[in-house]
């Protein structure tokens, strides 16, 4: 496999938006226009027991294939109709344009690696700790198991498109409705607040992903423990400076 480097993050600077206008127009853009249907790629479907709707399966792999091949920007909507056999109009009845259905591939994706972090952390009461680090290897073991969607959604050149689409995909409300209680999702009541939380969201969870492609062949329980040592870390350090 080609190695993964990791690069910083540019963010949204180029918007020309403050933070609380940007994640007032993210979310009414995705509030109310298609609710996302929940089907994964046949690598997201191995331990699946429904069968997505056969036309948005073939556009989501459609876009895959398309993205293998070439940079996102140069990807057309027909180029995808045409790779996945249907006309624009069908495409039309389900996306309002590809980046719609680009956000719904990383929600789907999103959604089933996360699937561990649905519920709230739990305290083992033998050891007295949380069980974050078993929960962790569940989510490490779910990226490997989908290593090539991964490296495709999350490859170095489409930081900032990842970034783009997870941050709208944590700033709208499929978010909390499908992971209600997970404890990295917490709701605030400013939105500029908010936007700038999930954010950080967002980036902790490219960094992760990549963190697991460029050392892939490291045992889960070894990833998991690398990992939440920089979240401790991170914790002991706002902790350590007044953070309550």
């Amino acid at each position: 496999m080609k190695a993964i480097k990791t690069e910083f993050i540019r963010g949204h600077s180029d918007w020309n938006l403050n933070a609380a206008e940007a994640a007032s127009l993210i979310l009414n853009s995705f509030s109310g226009t298609r609710r996302f249907s929940v089907c994964r790629m046949d690598d997201l479907m191995k331990t699946a027991d429904w069968a997505p709707p056969k036309t948005v399966h073939r556009l989501h792999q459609a876009l895959l294939d398309l993205m293998e091949q070439k940079d996102y920007d140069q990807i057309a909507i027909k180029d995808i109709t045409d790779t996945a056999g249907i006309n624009r109009r069908t495409f039309y009845l389900h996306y309002e344009n590809k980046e719609q259905l680009l956000n719904e591939i990383y929600l789907n994706f999103v959604e089933w690696t996360l699937r561990p972090f649905r519920d709230p952390l739990a305290i083992n009461p033998n050891t007295g700790r949380s069980d974050f680090f078993l929960k962790s290897e569940r989510f490490i073991a779910a990226v490997k198991e989908n290593r090539k969607l991964a490296e495709i959604l999350f490859r170095d050149d489409r930081r900032n498109l990842a970034f783009t689409a997870l941050l709208s995909i944590f700033l709208s409300e499929r978010a909390f409705s499908s992971m209600d209680g997970s404890f990295f999702l917490y709701h605030f009541d400013d939105p500029e607040m908010q936007y700038y939380y999930s954010e950080m969201v967002c980036q902790n969870c490219i960094s992760s992903v990549s963190f697991i492609l460029n050392n892939i062949d490291l045992p889960n329980e070894i990833q998991a423990k690398k990992l939440g040592q920089v979240i401790k870390v991170m914790g002991i350090l706002y902790n350590n400076n007044g953070f309550e």
